[in-house]
């Protein structure tokens, strides 16, 4: 029976001055530079917040984590924040495989994470509550069947979707007391997860680039991943109030 591993949940007290969420940065340190310039965020009067994907993709990986560390910035791990990890750890021991197609740049950052970064994502939990404005942080989703501290790490970095149990083969599913549903990291099949997050807190999250910023689920959840590193924009909410900003994503330049 595969091992499950229950996600990490901390919780952001008293923060101060207004908490800025925002979505999936991969990278792209300069976008993350402009939105902050933006919305006035203020170092000693703000507090910022990210939901996780720090890095890959973009042109600066290491300088988007070293810049959250400088704010004194929290976030959630991301399903690439994870990634990158697991390979480092892996490359201490073995060899990279012959064949990294598609991953070459995850592969070259983690053959060069500097210790200071990879004690920061170490650090990070997978869900994060902030009491004072009924918000939970977390990368990809939610199971509304579980408590938040029986929520598995990989739904809660992969998520897209639900379907039911059994439509598709090799899905995890949960019997709950009158559906049984299982996650999918695809869009082609079943609802989106949040469509069915019924609260009693908002969830902020990101991971779906495909379906770009969404608020249709508000006042229940709400999708921050805009496409930063694919040419789209990096989007963040702004607390109290809940006013949504965007500036442009990476051109794909390096």
């Amino acid at each position: 029976m595969e091992k499950q591993t229950y996600a990490r949940v901390q919780s952001l007290n008293a923060p101060a001055g207004r908490v800025i969420i925002v979505g999936d940065i991969h990278g792209c340190r300069a976008q993350l530079e402009e939105l902050l310039r933006t919305v006035s965020f203020s170092r000693e009067t703000d507090t910022l917040v990210a939901v996780g994907d720090l890095v890959n993709k973009g042109p600066d990986s290491f300088g988007v984590v070293r810049l959250l560390r400088h704010l004194g910035a929290y976030s959630v791990l991301g399903n690439h924040d994870c990634m990158l990890m697991n390979v480092a750890e892996m490359l201490k021991t073995h060899r990279p495989p012959a064949d990294v197609s598609g991953y070459e740049l995850l592969f070259s950052l983690a053959a060069s994470i500097p210790p200071d970064v990879m004690l920061y994502l170490k650090e990070l939990p997978h869900i994060l509550r902030i009491p004072a404005y009924n918000l939970i942080v977390v990368h990809a989703g939610l199971h509304p069947q579980r408590p938040l501290e029986k929520q598995l790490v990989e739904e809660v970095t992969t998520m897209r979707n639900f379907i039911e149990k059994g439509k598709r083969s090799g899905e995890r599913g949960v019997t709950g007391a009158e559906v049984t549903l299982t996650t999918s990291n695809e869009t082609d099949s079943g609802v989106p997860w949040a469509s069915l997050w019924r609260g009693p807190e908002m969830v902020v999250y990101g991971h779906d680039a495909r379906r770009g910023l969404q608020t249709k689920f508000m006042p229940h959840a709400l999708g921050l991943d805009s496409g930063c590193a694919g040419g789209g924009q990096l989007s963040a909410v702004v607390f109290p109030g809940g006013n949504i900003v965007s500036v442009p994503g990476w051109d794909g330049s390096f």
